[in-house]
């Protein structure tokens, strides 16, 4: 859902020129009512700044859970971790680095064929980087289309 929130910013507004157009004219008829200037676009408006600010402490606080439950011998208080389980499904702050959760073995896809539906055969893949570790790795050219 994320994801998609942030496409929507990246709509151009020349694909609804209509319901931009109405928008505002809404605006400027309500700004014209209240008979005060309107606000150049380039100021930040006092609600933009505190909202600002806001998610930003928000954010920098919870991405203390993570980093305390590396640090063994730091304990996070019983309120941030409960707000951190209701914000962790939205993947907003997690902990990212090298060699985070990586895990000790490496499960891979076999893929077999056969002639005669009796004995199968592995088939290995080309360009699989450790099927011989003495030999060269090969060229794959780049893909264009």
């Amino acid at each position: 859902w994320n994801v998609i929130g942030l496409c929507l910013l990246l709509l151009d507004d020349a694909m609804f020129p209509d319901t931009i157009r109405k928008l505002t004219r809404i605006r400027r008829n309500k700004v014209q009512q209240r008979g005060k200037r309107k606000m150049s676009s380039s100021q930040p408006r006092l609600w933009h700044r505190r909202l600002a600010i806001s998610i930003a402490v928000i954010v920098i606080v919870l991405s203390t859970v993570p980093i305390s439950s590396v640090a063994r011998n730091v304990s996070t208080p019983q309120p941030l971790l409960d707000a951190y389980k209701r914000v962790h499904p939205f993947k907003i702050v997690n902990l990212y680095g090298p060699f985070y959760r990586i895990p000790l073995e490496r499960y891979e896809l076999q893929i077999q064929g056969s002639l005669d539906a009796q004995t199968w055969v592995d088939y290995e893949f080309l360009y699989k980087p450790d099927i011989d570790v003495t030999r060269w790795p090969s060229f794959v050219s780049p893909h264009i289309s």
